[in-house]
């Protein structure tokens, strides 16, 4: 009866990790390759001409841009709807007095843009 209630307790135990790591899996994350043509800014950070990687965390909430593999700005943001899907990935940007200021970003074949937070 003891070797049975430990093997159960240990079968129990296993599918409890197991849950917790497809939950895990579970959390979305959105990645992307962008251009940037001029000088703009994230959040106060300057970014200068080029390409960078973003990869967005849903669940976390966290936009995270990096540029030789090394990250160059984190920012909070959130998705928002579109009326249908990107045709491709781009940036929409803001002039704030003479600078250029990223708002957000859509990615080639999504039907929700990454709304930088206004905050």
């Amino acid at each position: 009866m003891k070797s049975f209630l430990k093997r159960s307790i240990v079968v129990l135990a296993v599918c409890v990790v197991s849950s917790m790591v497809t939950i895990a899996d579970t959390a979305k994350t959105r990645n992307a390759s962008i251009s940037i043509p001029e000088k703009v800014t994230i959040k106060g950070t300057v970014l200068k001409p080029g390409t960078y990687r973003v990869r967005f965390d849903e669940q976390s909430g966290e936009l995270t841009v990096n540029k030789d593999g090394s990250v160059v700005a984190k920012t909070t943001a959130q998705l928002e709807k579109r009326s249908e899907k990107a045709r491709q990935t781009s940036v929409t940007t803001t002039t704030k007095g003479d600078t250029n200021e990223i708002v957000s970003i859509a990615i080639g074949g999504e039907d929700e843009d990454i709304v930088l937070s206004q905050n």
